[in-house]
């Protein structure tokens, strides 16, 4: 799987796509507890303190979170270590094939799989992580699970590893590999054989042609043939003319059938396996997208539940252990409380699909948090962001505008002309006012 990833772009390109649509830039921490203060508080620290969390100081925490989907996707699992550097919480990934053992490697039993150690319910107790030390020195660490955060890529109720991705695939990928270099070399040998010439005196001819030193020494005839040569003929040579047909018509088609093969464990629709639109109209590449949004939905889940939902009470635990985040007496049972916000998907088609967000609001199917939640935003984000964005404007003396999509040319009008009163207002018990009260 690593070297199809190293060597290959379309199980490389599949990848990124996977990681692209459910990690993006990194998910998004919001505080949800009832502290609006508390919740500011922690979510400035946490943007100012989650990208030294890399042990290695080399990746920001976004980038963690790429690289352990990527890693865990590819090979079937992947890890982290939680440690204490210097006293602040960080993070050691941990490679799939580092969760091993050096001295029970052989001796599997249902009490030790491949370097995790289970208890009687078979759940991870400890993780045997090996390395090499200096000149080649076998060392290996025995971490226990309350220490370790594990993300395995499972099928099966009886797995203790996961699943690399390309399980089911490594032969439809030598297939499309062996496919496109068989048509290379035939459209080249094509270019090449024009014509083939066919002598008279064939053993002489190949008996004249000059030799080079072969891989056991002996002496090898070679021939040196280039696209557009001239060969001149002896007396009583003949030529055929060949018919190149490579690459075949249903070159293409081929390729594409196999990639949908290869994309399926993955959820990705041909149309992101390829970046090519081109085959589908609207109504395909929606509901294409529609269902590969449901697989990166799900996976986005699955990554929080495994990975961020551990990492924030464990470095938020630290921070007040630290004395860095006071937690008020209100809040003390949940100051945990928290979401993640996961990257959104931009509008198939953003005016049919807006004015369908609009619809739900207005008829009370649907917030405009979820909405917002949706495309990878906060809405008290946008909230704040819009509050800051009027204020400037009536500093400016900017007359605030909006699309005629969302706003009401006749009410405009009147308002404009003087014809529109002000609205009236209704009061708890039923009688109007002049709007005032």
């Amino acid at each position: 799987a690593r070297h199809l990833d190293r060597t290959n772009p379309l199980a490389s390109g599949m990848l990124d796509r996977c990681v692209e649509n459910v990690i993006g830039k990194g998910m998004m921490l919001q505080a949800r507890t009832t502290d609006n203060a508390f919740n500011n508080q922690v979510e400035a620290l946490w943007r100012d303190e989650c990208d030294s969390l890399d042990i290695r100081g080399l990746a920001s925490f976004g980038q963690l979170q790429q690289l352990l989907y990527r890693g865990k996707l590819r090979d079937g699992d992947i890890g982290a270590v939680l440690v204490s550097q210097s006293g602040q919480p960080a993070l050691q990934p941990i490679e799939g094939d580092w969760i091993d053992s050096w001295t029970k490697a052989l001796l599997d039993t249902p009490e030790f799989v491949h370097g995790i150690e289970l208890d009687a319910n078979q759940r991870p107790t400890a993780f045997h992580v090996r390395s090499l030390g200096e000149g080649g020195k076998p060392l290996e660490s025995i971490v226990p699970a309350r220490n370790f955060v594990y993300m395995p890529r499972l099928k099966n109720f009886a797995d203790i590893r996961g699943e690399p991705c390309f399980a089911q695939v490594f032969p439809l990928f030598d297939q499309i590999d062996g496919y496109i270099e068989a048509t290379v070399v035939a459209a080249r040998m094509a270019a090449c054989f024009g014509v083939i010439v066919t002598r008279a005196d064939a053993a002489k001819s190949f008996g004249s042609l000059p030799t080079q030193l072969g891989p056991n020494n002996t002496n090898e005839r070679i021939a040196n043939i280039e696209p557009g040569m001239v060969q001149y003929l002896n007396p009583g040579d003949d030529i055929r003319q060949i018919s190149p047909l490579q690459p075949t018509q249903n070159f293409p088609d081929f390729i594409a059938a196999l990639l949908r093969f290869c994309g399926l464990n993955l959820g990705l629709p041909l149309e992101l396996v390829m970046l090519d639109f081109s085959r589908t109209n609207y109504s395909s590449a929606r509901a294409a997208l529609q269902q590969a949004y449901r697989t990166f939905r799900t996976q986005q889940q699955e990554f929080v539940n495994q990975f961020l939902a551990r990492i924030y009470p464990w470095w938020l635990s630290k921070m007040v252990k630290l004395g860095r985040i006071k937690v008020p007496a209100s809040i003390a049972s949940d100051y945990w409380r928290h979401e993640w916000i996961a990257p959104g998907w931009a509008w198939i088609d953003p005016v049919k699909e807006i004015q369908a967000a609009m619809m739900e609001v207005d008829a009370g199917l649907s917030t405009r948090t979820s909405i917002a939640a949706s495309h990878g935003r906060d809405f008290a984000n946008i909230v704040a962001e819009r509050v800051r964005e009027m204020k400037a404007l009536k500093d400016a003396g900017i007359e605030p505008s909006k699309s005629t999509n969302t706003r009401d040319p006749l009410a405009d009008a009147l308002v404009a002309n003087g014809n529109m009163a002000k609205p009236m207002a209704i009061k708890p018990g039923g009688a109007a006012d002049d709007g005032d009260g």
